[in-house]
């Protein structure tokens, strides 16, 4: 889908696989979307994040994500039904989070968690 301007990232604390049938990223882009994850929360756990300018309180129990290939289903499934709109999905389990991701051609994206950048999440 070459419009598809929308990923969730649905990880949840099972183990993923090294690869994911029927899903349509690459393995190297698991990677790299992991990989930032991890160390951004990292950054938090460790108390060296800021945004903004301003310190990020230091995380007490921040684990590590593992990619789970039945979440990346569900996030692509889910992304392919929204119609391009920035919107977490209400119906997700209550165990699992969601971060929304835009990315367009052309202009200044912040992904690589900068100090610039501003993460949310719900």
């Amino acid at each position: 889908n070459p419009f598809l301007a929308l990923l969730l990232l649905a990880v949840s604390v099972h183990a993923g696989e090294d690869w994911c049938p029927g899903g349509k990223i690459t393995q190297a882009d698991r990677e790299a979307l992991l990989n930032g994850h991890n160390s951004l929360r990292s950054r938090i756990a460790q108390g060296s994040m800021t945004a903004n300018g301003i310190a990020v309180p230091q995380a007490s129990n921040m684990a590590r994500m593992k990619w789970d290939c039945e979440q990346e289903l569900h996030a692509q499934k889910w992304s392919e039904s929204a119609n391009c709109e920035m919107k977490h999905h209400s119906a997700r389990p209550g165990d699992q989070g969601e971060n929304l991701y835009l990315s367009w051609k052309g202009g200044k994206a912040y992904t690589t968690g900068d100090e610039d950048s501003t993460p949310t999440e719900d």
